[in-house]
């Protein structure tokens, strides 16, 4: 069986994740200069890529093997792809313009669901002791975590500036991404973005009904809350210029 959303494993792990972000978007300050943003960037890029490393290594031990399901075709695997993409950009170019407002409102959309109904990352164990039996549950959500520091951070640092017009920008990465994962759920019979089956999906319900209402529900409202960070975030700019 496993832990229960909003039981005390899941309050006290996002709780204590949520405070640790806090702090250390409270810590830093914002810098132009660029080197200093691309030095955030290469770091969250290395935590990234790290963190989802030993993950993995922890699965294979654990598991003694690794599980199609676990390939990175979910939208929390989206920031292994954008961030070490970013770092390549070294002058800013196209890269950083067509990729940064997914980096920015899917990546932390996905964090932020991911650590709000944690179904599918909490685990068997019903509280985060002993450690050594949470140990991919920890990682997991140290992931997530990373997911909603990064892009506040090089928002705070003046790296990127959430805009509507780069609305369509977002939506279209996070199209075919979205597409992709489809495509391999039909060949593999898998629930990768939870298009298939919804497991841990609140919307799971939906498919009794209607498969297909089921995915337009998920697709339409993950376009909405993409959308709806890039209004809220271009309205706080505004304001703090004002104030």
């Amino acid at each position: 069986m496993f832990a229960q959303v909003f039981g005390e494993k899941h309050l006290v792990g996002t709780g204590l994740l949520f405070t640790l972000v806090f702090i250390f978007l409270i810590s830093i300050k914002r810098n132009a200069n660029l080197k200093t943003q691309k030095k955030y960037l290469f770091i969250f890029t290395t935590l990234f890529l790290s963190v989802e490393f030993i993950r993995l290594i922890l699965l294979v031990n654990r598991d003694g093997t690794l599980a199609i399901y676990q390939l990175p075709l979910n939208l929390c695997s989206v920031p292994l792809y954008l961030y070490p993409a970013l770092v390549m950009d070294r002058k800013n170019g196209s890269i950083k313009n067509w990729l940064m407002p997914a980096a920015f409102s899917t990546v932390m959309l996905s964090g932020l669901i991911a650590l709000l109904i944690p179904t599918n990352i909490l685990g068997v164990e019903q509280f985060w002791l002993p450690l050594e039996n949470n140990l991919v549950e920890i990682t997991s959500f140290i992931f997530h975590g990373l997911m909603i520091a990064a892009p506040l951070a090089l928002i705070k640092l003046g790296y990127y500036k959430p805009k509507i017009k780069d609305i369509p920008k977002a939506l279209l990465f996070t199209g075919v991404f979205t597409s992709v994962a489809m495509i391999v759920n039909t060949f593999t019979n898998q629930d990768f973005l939870l298009l298939n089956y919804g497991n841990g999906s609140p919307f799971q319900f939906l498919i009794n009904i209607s498969k297909l209402l089921y995915q337009l529900t998920m697709i339409s409202l993950g376009a909405f809350l993409i959308s709806l960070f890039f209004i809220v975030g271009e309205a706080i700019q505004k304001n703090s210029i004002k104030s």
